[in-house]
């Protein structure tokens, strides 16, 4: 059986003294609820089964080229290609039970990204509701490689303000540096926008980008942003750790920005729609994932933070169990949810979809229900009106109760 020793962080740990957001050293949050999510988003619909439920069993057919491997959680195991995430296993509950009914990415995306089965263009995601419900005028809601807009009805400015600025951007020295070119690019071109701004018709429409230029500008020159896109003081030995990759590097920029309270962190992963070549395609792009997810699960837990964070690792769908040519096509009756953090119980497995990872068998979740589990533990309103729409926030789901808060 293998043996999984905790590793020792080196993470300095950084306590955040209330639940606000010292922007330019005011805090403008309204709520003290030190609380916080960070979602690792599969984007394209990662393996179920080649990733954290194998069927060693199976027939090849079924089972893949991967074997399993043992956790550190007592019974539960994982391919074995995620070694790392295996190591953390006993901090996590592996929820296996989340199914929906959408086959196509975009409906899929759009259930899993607002958690709501039944969602439409005007369901706006967990994050922008923390946003909203926030009433913070500066992000508490920040992303990284995202640029998917799941604000619905809530409107733009809720959407997750964007660390890196354009999405699929490496990082370079200059852009992780607090005071680097990237920063100042942004400012120029922001300036730009304003003075073009002066001259355009003051309507309402253009009022409205005159004030989020005027919002961009504020985060841009605050403290709290710059602090977040710096990652030039970690040190040598905490970059191995979380590997010299751009996921590495926007995994430690969403460590950044649980240190300075941001309340909801999304860090889209794209890449695991492996209709072809997907076993090929895993060796190549798991390590990096599976190394950075892990290595920041290990620092929070190190801090004591992971008791107010819950940790996300999730996907639109998984794929279905019988291979097809050289991939898996889509299966939106059986995925992988791993939880971490918060009042989720840890090495834990919820669900199980039976010898073949074909559906969940026994225990049966919507995503409604993970939603209405994460709105109790922050704790935030559901039965309310959204702006503007002759509808309700209120999800149809049901508290989990392996995930209720104690």
């Amino acid at each position: 059986m293998t043996q999984f020793a905790a590793i020792a962080s080196p993470f300095s740990c950084v306590q955040i003294a209330n639940g606000g957001v010292a922007w330019n050293g005011q805090d403008d949050s309204r709520n003290d609820n030190q609380r916080k999510i960070v979602c690792f988003f599969m984007d394209g619909g990662l393996s179920q089964i080649d990733s954290f439920d194998p069927k060693p069993d199976a027939p090849a057919r079924i089972r893949g080229e991967f074997g399993a491997i043992n956790t550190s959680a007592k019974g539960v195991y994982f391919s074995e290609i995620w070694p790392r995430l295996a190591s953390v296993a006993d901090r996590m509950t592996v929820i296996r039970s989340i199914r929906h009914r959408h086959n196509e990415h975009g409906f899929a995306l759009r259930c899993m990204r607002t958690l709501q089965n039944n969602a439409g263009r005007q369901t706006p995601s967990l994050g922008s509701v923390v946003q909203w419900q926030s009433q913070s005028a500066m992000p508490v809601y920040v992303g990284l490689n995202d640029a998917l807009d799941y604000s619905g009805a809530l409107g733009a400015n809720f959407r997750p303000f964007s660390l890196q600025g354009p999405v699929g951007k490496r990082i370079t020295a200059g852009r992780s540096n607090g005071n680097g070119s990237e920063i100042n690019a942004r400012l120029n071109l922001l300036s730009q926008l304003e003075t073009a701004s002066t001259v355009a018709q003051r309507d309402i429409r253009s009022q409205t980008l005159i004030q989020q230029q005027e919002r961009i500008g504020e985060i841009l020159r605050s403290p709290v942003f710059q602090r977040m896109l710096n990652i030039s003081s970690v040190s040598a030995e905490t970059k191995t750790r979380y590997g010299a990759t751009s996921i590495g590097e926007q995994v430690l920029l969403a460590r950044n920005a649980v240190n300075e309270g941001m309340k909801f962190t999304i860090v889209n992963i794209p890449g695991w729609d492996m209709h072809t070549n997907l076993f090929a395609q895993c060796r190549q792009k798991v390590a990096a994932v599976d190394s950075a997810i892990a290595a920041f699960v290990e620092d929070l837990d190190a801090c004591g933070q992971l008791e107010s964070t819950i940790v996300l690792v999730m996907t639109e769908f998984g794929r279905s169990p019988v291979i097809e040519g050289t991939g898996r096509g889509h299966c939106p009756q059986a995925m992988s949810v791993l939880a971490m953090g918060g009042p989720v119980p840890r090495g834990h497995v919820l669900g199980d979809t039976g010898p073949n990872g074909n559906e969940s068998i026994d225990i049966r979740h919507e995503p409604d229900d993970l939603l209405a589990s994460l709105y109790k533990w922050l704790q935030l309103e559901w039965e309310i009106m959204l702006p503007g729409e002759n509808a309700r926030l209120n999800t149809a789901g049901t508290v989990i109760s392996e995930l209720e808060p104690g």
